[in-house]
């Protein structure tokens, strides 16, 4: 099942404000756009923030965010990459 973006409207699953798709494992490492790959982020939480994703890679967002953990490591499982101490994207 593939994503329509452009007819929904999304919320951040933190704060509820207006979100964007944000993959997991991103697009351009091979990650797809599919729901079990995908969290909705506002700006703040996706790239923006102290705590943003970006910032503080997969492991570091699934510690401030407990509630994402077992997505987050169900992701990198199906993808076969490692749910390790950095996170970040190789």
């Amino acid at each position: 099942m593939k994503f329509d973006d452009c007819r929904e409207v999304h919320q951040c699953e933190i704060c509820n404000e207006r979100a964007d798709p944000h993959e997991i494992i991103t697009r351009a490492t091979g990650g797809p756009r599919e729901p079990w790959n995908v969290i909705y982020l506002c700006p703040v939480h996706h790239t923006m923030g102290p705590f943003a994703f970006h910032r503080l890679g997969r492991v570091g967002f699934a510690i401030k965010f407990p509630q994402f953990r077992d997505k987050i490591k169900a992701a990198c499982e199906r993808m076969g990459r490692e749910y390790d101490k950095s996170g970040r994207e190789e």
